[in-house]
């Protein structure tokens, strides 16, 4: 509603911030994608949200397939 009075400073961090929700977002289904096998034997106990599934994730990362190793390497989370 009041878009028009936000200084250029203000519109620009907005921006900044949608670009790197959008960037966190596309990690997590990137890695949800690959590491999906790997969710389902190591964590599948494990209750969704604050980190946790990816918590395990690092906490097993002997066992992970090349796949969710690599990814979790991609994103930067390992």
């Amino acid at each position: 509603a009041h878009g028009d009075k936000l200084s250029s400073r203000c519109e620009y961090a907005l921006y900044d911030a949608s670009v790197q929700l959008e960037r966190a977002v596309n990690a997590m289904s990137f890695l949800a994608t690959e590491c999906e096998k790997d969710i389902h034997s190591y964590c599948a106990s494990v209750a969704p949200g604050q980190g946790r599934i990816l918590d395990c994730l690092k906490q097993r990362s002997r066992q992970l397939t090349d796949r969710c190793s690599s990814a979790l390497t991609d994103v930067g989370a390992k």
